[in-house]
Order: structure tokens, then C-alpha cells, then sequence
């Protein structure tokens, strides 16, 4: 971010939740101090829920998801989080009210993730002997294997679609891959075939899985904006995977189409 002003930060609903969810203060303080230096490079985006909720209308899609006012008042939350640090009462027994609230979100995506061997399962069911040797082998897929995914990864967004609260009528063919849920749709097939490749385990341990579920919500929202900031050799697989299926075969495969995903 020194190298340029034009290098932008962005900060999404569960990185913040990452932020709180242990020694709230001395941790939030610790992750925000380079962002600090730079509080007019950092873009707040609005949470996950609302970002789920928007319309896949490509103009103007990446700025719906910013919460200007947040965005706007960043120092001024650096200055909070500062003064929490030194001691000050009021602004303490904010951030650990935060902290509460960030430790109950992740325990529901924890509890969210308990099943999701049961899900994968299913999802295995939907590939032949042949397919899922190319997939634990990483062989390219046939172009019938690469419809099948199109098709597949259409239904399930579909369905997380409707049950989303939010949601209203269905987006139109070419605005579904811009919306945030079939692009996550598209993380968790690629999870779900790593998952092959690691043996198809029955059981996981619930805190990788919840850290799992939230680095595809972090490259999820990378596929939006210029890349993701990992160490995660795995993570950043699964998000160059993501952009290269998202330009070259889903994007062209719902251009063409004008019927909805059934």
C-alpha cells in the first residue's frame, strides 16, 4: 500500500470477525496496524448477507458492495480501537461487546459446517467412477464432465438462492455469475473436489472446517477485486481455479443461455 495510493485494501464482514474472536482488543489492534498507516486506501464492504442479496448487474456491482460509511470513517475507527488499547472504559466495553457478537457469528458458521462430509457426499453421488478419478487425479475434465459442473454448480446456487432471506425475483442468465452466490457456489464445488483429493475424509475437524467455509468467503470476494492476500498455498489454488473456470466456462456457458438454472 506505500508503493502506490492507487493499491487499495479491502475489508470484508469476517475478516473483522476474524479480528475479534480472541483478546478482542490486542488482537484488533494488531490486525488493523498497517491498515492504519493507510486509512484512506481501505474499502469497508457492506456484510455478507446484504453483498448475497444484490443483483448480478455487472455496472456498478463492486461499488454496491461498499459501506461508505464505513469506508468513510475508517481513521476514525483506528482511533477508536487505539484508545480501547489505552485503557479507555467506554471504548473497551464496546469492542469486547463486538467481540461476543464476532465469537457467536463464527460459531454459527461452525454449526453451519458440521454436516458438510453429508453434503459432499451427496455431491460425490453426482459423478461417475470415471469423473471423480480424473478429479482425484486432477486431470482436465471432458466436456461432458464440464457440463455436468456448469449444470450442477446452476442448481445449487439456485437453491441457496431461494433460501436466502433477502433474495427477490431470480437473477437473468448472464447476471448470475456475477452474483456473489453462484461465484461461492463455484468455491464449494472446487472445495468439495479437493475434498475428493484428500480421500473423501467422513469426518473433519469443526474448526478447519469453519476456517475452510471462511477463506472461500474471502476468495469469493477476491474474484471481485484484484486477488487475495494468502499465505494459503491451497486457498490461492482454489481462487485462481475459481477465475479461470468463472471467465473461460461459466461466464460464456450463461451468456449463451437464457434459461434459468432448474
Amino acid at each position: 500500500m506505500a508503493a502506490s495510493v492507487h493499491h487499495t485494501a479491502i475489508l470484508t464482514d469476517y475478516a473483522a470477525m476474524e479480528a475479534y474472536k480472541k483478546d478482542a482488543i490486542d488482537s484488533i489492534v494488531s490486525r488493523m496496524r498497517v491498515l492504519a498507516q493507510f486509512p484512506a486506501q481501505v474499502v469497508v464492504l457492506r456484510g455478507t448477507q446484504y453483498v448475497c442479496a444484490l443483483r448480478g448487474r455487472k455496472a456498478g456491482l463492486t461499488r454496491r458492495m461498499i459501506y461508505s460509511e464505513a469506508t468513510n470513517s475508517f481513521a476514525e475507527f483506528c482511533r477508536y480501537i487505539t484508545l480501547a488499547q489505552q485503557g479507555d472504559a467506554w471504548h473497551r466495553k464496546q469492542i469486547l461487546e463486538r467481540e461476543s457478537e464476532a465469537v457467536r457469528q463464527l460459531k454459527l458458521v461452525e454449526e453451519s459446517g458440521a454436516d458438510i462430509t453429508s453434503y459432499y457426499s451427496v455431491f460425490e453421488k453426482q459423478f461417475n467412477e470415471r469423473e471423480k478419478k480424473d478429479i482425484r487425479l486432477s486431470k482436465p475434465f471432458s466436456k461432458e464432465t464440464l457440463e455436468k459442473f456448469v449444470r450442477l454448480v446452476a442448481m445449487f446456487a439456485g437453491a441457496l438462492y431461494d433460501e436466502h432471506p433477502h433474495t427477490g425475483r431470480w437473477p437473468k442468465p448472464f447476471e448470475w455469475p456475477y452474483t456473489f452466490i453462484y461465484r461461492s457456489s463455484i468455491l464449494h464445488y472446487l472445495h468439495f473436489f479437493q475434498w475428493i483429493r484428500n480421500g473423501s475424509p467422513k469426518s473433519l475437524n469443526a474448526t478447519k472446517v469453519r476456517n475452510d467455509l471462511i477463506d472461500l468467503n474471502f476468495a469469493t470476494y477476491a474474484t471481485y477485486f484484484d486477488g487475495l492476500m494468502t499465505d494459503d498455498v491451497k486457498l490461492e489454488a482454489l481462487y485462481t481455479e475459481a477465475c479461470y473456470y468463472l471467465e473461460y466456462l461459466f461466464t460464456p456457458a450463461l451468456t449463451r443461455s437464457w434459461e434459468q438454472p432448474k
